[in-house]
């Protein structure tokens, strides 16, 4: 990894997202109030926090779902800040919820041809000609029993959706995002209601993505999680970004202590003290 400045708001040597005086207020509260942020090509961030930090709050703004009062979101150079959702989406931004959307109805194979892109057979004129789509068809169903099997729901794509687990239901939710194919992964606590197994599973996924060179964002609560997947870690606190840098150096911050346990707390931070916080 490029060395990079371990101070909030640094500036990176090759940032595909960049976020500058993001406000967003609700009323008279602030919300949101970050200077300056830049996300690193390639790596995986996370950015963690005490509730009501922020951090949703933040992504629903970069990802096009919130609009900020003031400040500009630039992604791969160009700047989004005015785009909607599906644009962004388009562009390459990708992201996924705290509660898992699938159609629970469609078989798991059948939800995850549906985000690829671009889809001949979408067009009206188009749909009545097989012709027209049906290879195209075949290479996204490919892929898509490609994507499935990696997450380990290859011997499921014939099952309805609905008759998943919830671990199982968010495996298949990161499927459809990766029919994508993001520059840039937005997993907001991707942990949630994940078994140890497939916990496993998600950090080998993230890890391989961004060796692939897929930038990955993520807010988590889960710190064993953030310490094992992370290069980089971005820590806010009302609003803010109070610190960032490599995991290690962030959980022995004395800010984001402060932030977890309140003041008086001077030792490192431990998964165990961030799962009392919450």
């Amino acid at each position: 990894m490029t060395t990079l400045e371990e101070t909030p708001g640094s500036s990176k040597a090759d940032p595909v997202l960049v976020a500058h005086d993001v406000q967003r207020w609700f009323g008279g509260l602030q919300s949101v109030g970050v200077d300056h942020l830049e996300i690193e090509t390639g790596l995986v961030t996370s950015l963690i926090g005490p509730n009501g930090a922020g951090k949703t709050t933040l992504f629903n703004l970069l990802s096009g779902f919130d609009i900020p009062n003031s400040g500009s979101v630039v992604f791969g150079g160009s700047d989004i800040s005015r785009a909607k959702p599906h644009q962004r989406a388009r562009a390459g931004m990708v992201r996924t919820f705290q509660l898992t959307r699938s159609m629970t109805r469609l078989t798991v194979l059948e939800n995850a041809k549906l985000a690829a892109q671009h889809q001949v057979g979408e067009r009206l004129w188009c749909a009545p000609i097989s012709a027209l789509w049906k290879r195209q068809e075949r290479e996204i169903e490919e892929r898509a029993r490609a994507v499935l099997a990696t997450f380990g729901l290859g011997r499921m794509v014939d099952e309805y959706a609905g008759t998943l687990s919830g671990g199982q239901r968010r495996l298949l939710e990161l499927a459809r995002a990766l029919m994508l194919e993001p520059r840039l992964l937005m997993l907001d606590e991707p942990m949630g209601g994940v078994n140890p197994a497939l916990r496993e599973t998600i950090m080998d996924q993230l890890r391989s993505l961004a060796a692939q060179g897929t930038t990955v964002l993520i807010v988590e609560h889960d710190m064993d999680m953030v310490m094992g997947v992370s290069d980089w870690v971005v820590c806010m606190a009302q609003g803010k970004v109070i610190a960032e840098g490599r995991p290690a150096t962030v959980a022995n911050d004395g800010a984001v202590v402060e932030a977890y346990l309140g003041s008086g707390y001077g030792d490192p931070l431990e998964p165990s003290d961030v799962e009392g916080a919450q």
